[in-house]
This record gives C-alpha cells, structure tokens and sequence, in this order.
C-alpha cells in the first residue's frame, strides 16, 4: 500500500529524567526481569541501569534508548515514504507560552517557539501542512487548553517526584554524563548536564595557632549570616 510521503514526529524526555521514570514506573516487560522482582521502583539505580533485559534483546536500558534514538531519527529516513524527521524534546512541549502572534516578528520569521505551538510551527515550516487553528493550539491558557503537556513526571493527577531528588544527585548525574550515548543524544538536541553542587548547612574552619583561623572564622560569618560558621569540627 502505497501510504504517500510521511513526516515522522520523533519525542523524546531527556534520559535523567527518562531513567528514573523507567525504574518507578517502567513498561510491563521490563518489571518481570530477571534480579528485579516485584517492586522494581526500590531498586537502586545503578544496579537498574546496568542490569541487561531479554525483553530488549539483552541490552540496558541506555543501550537500548541510543538504538531507539537511531531508529527514530536515521533508519526512518531509509522507510519508503518518509521525507521528513523532526524531533521533539518532551521539555519543549511543557513549556509555558504566551499568545501565538507574540513570537511572529516583522518578518514572520520566528525563532524555535515554546509549547505545541513551536511544534505546529515547524511542521508548517518544514511541509505543505497547516494545522487548523480552530483546533484551539494557539490558546495560551493552561487551565482550558487541552494541548498543554502534563509536567514531566506526571500523568493526570499523578506524579513521580523522585525525578526532582535524582536531578541533584550527584553521583547519578556524574555516572549519565560518562554513560549515556550522548553522539545518539545530540540527534535530540540534548547534552549533559553540569554536576549538582553540594547543599552546605554549615562552614567549618580549620587551622593552626596563629594562622588566622579564628579571625577567618568571625569573617566568613559575617558573609554567610544564616549559614552556622564554626572553628574545628568537634
């Protein structure tokens, strides 16, 4: 059958966030791995990163996110009929966004737009399609447009507020930085993401006699107020 010349809209959330959705809530065949059990959301995340799935051929689940994004955006292109890629990151379809007329310049030459509306502008942009207006995309109320994604973590009214402790782990985003196959992340538009710093609840202030310290000490008070400044750790 003859299906004509085909656009493939390619959508994927960035692989922290993907990660740890996965191990919370994952799809029905990789909760019956071998090693998992019945309650996959308790097992730590980097035994669920490394564990290899027969359901997914025996690969980990960044494995098989890196040949998920070459498929998508590489081997669709060899199918007969499709002429046209676009990706989407989900974020993008999240974000907030005003009245559609505000992002169209003199020119009508808009840059990279928030929301569905960014995507309907690119399909336009990039094919003979014109969404239907009347379809309500272009209205920028969250509470009556029902184009608005649900925030990322959630579906309905349900949530997984892990994702939000796991974006300031350390350790987790050190480990993706060096893991992930960020040549088939590019393709999305994704990159890494810089190391969390530490939250700090108290300066500690250690030295010799007569280094200074305790000089150091009244100072470095004075400049963090609300944070307890203190000479030695016992």
């Amino acid at each position: 059958t003859d299906l004509g010349h085909i656009l493939v809209v390619a959508v994927f959330l960035n692989p922290y966030d993907w990660i740890e959705l996965l191990r919370v809530d994952p799809i029905p065949n990789l909760s019956h791995a071998p090693k998992l059990g019945a309650s996959q959301g308790e097992v730590d995340w980097k035994e669920f990163i490394e564990l290899k799935f027969p359901v997914i051929s025996n690969r980990t689940v960044l494995e098989f996110r890196g040949k998920k994004i070459r498929d998508a955006m590489i081997e669709s292109l060899e199918h007969k009929g499709v002429k046209i890629v676009i990706p989407i990151q989900y974020e993008e379809l999240v974000e907030p966004y005003s009245k559609y007329d505000n992002y169209i310049g003199p020119s009508d030459a808009s840059a990279a737009l928030p929301g569905i509306i960014g995507l309907m502008d690119r399909i336009q942009a990039q094919t003979g399609l014109h969404p239907d207006e009347s379809a309500g995309w272009k209205e920028p109320s969250r509470r009556s447009n029902p184009f608005w994604a649900d925030p990322i973590g959630c579906s309905g009214h349900i949530c997984f507020m892990s994702i939000n402790k796991m974006r300031e782990d350390a350790a987790f985003v050190k480990y993706m930085n060096k893991n992930v196959d960020w040549e088939a992340e590019r393709l999305i538009g994704y990159h890494k993401r810089s190391i969390p710093k530490p939250a700090v609840d108290q300066i500690v202030i250690l030295g010799e006699r007569h280094t200074g310290a305790e000089w150091l000490v009244d100072r470095v008070s004075r400049c963090f107020p609300t944070t307890r400044v203190k000479y030695g750790l016992f």
